[in-house]
C-alpha cells in the first residue's frame, strides 16, 4: 500500500490539475477577449483613416474648383473689360445710300 505522504501527494496533484484547466480557460478568455477588442481598435482606425483620405480628397476637389472657378471669372472680367476698353467708333458704321432713278 501506499504511504500517506504519496496519498496526499497525489490527492494534492489531482486537485492542481483542475486549478491548471481553470487557468488555462482564463487565459484562453482573457486572449479572445483582447483579440475581440484589438480587432475593433483596428476597424475603428481603418474606418478614421478612411474618412480623414475622403474629407481630403473632397477638400481637394473643392479647391480646384474654386480654382477653376476663378479662373473662369478672371477671364469674363477680362473679356469684360475689352469691350469696355474698345472705342465705340471701332465699332463698323453702315452707311445708307440711297439711289434715285
Amino acid at each position: 500500500m501506499t504511504s500517506p505522504d504519496n496519498m496526499s501527494g497525489v490527492l494534492r496533484q489531482s486537485s492542481a490539475i483542475p486549478e491548471v484547466h481553470n487557468v488555462r480557460k482564463q487565459s484562453l478568455e482573457m486572449n479572445q477577449q483582447f483579440m475581440a477588442q484589438n480587432t475593433e481598435t483596428k476597424k475603428k482606425e481603418a474606418k478614421s483613416k478612411v474618412q480623414e483620405s475622403k474629407t481630403k480628397s473632397r477638400i481637394e476637389m473643392k479647391k480646384d474648383q474654386e480654382q477653376k472657378n476663378q479662373k473662369d471669372n478672371q477671364k469674363k472680367n477680362r473679356d469684360a473689360e475689352k469691350e469696355k476698353s474698345q472705342p465705340k467708333s471701332a465699332l463698323p458704321q453702315k452707311k445708307i445710300i440711297d439711289i434715285i432713278v
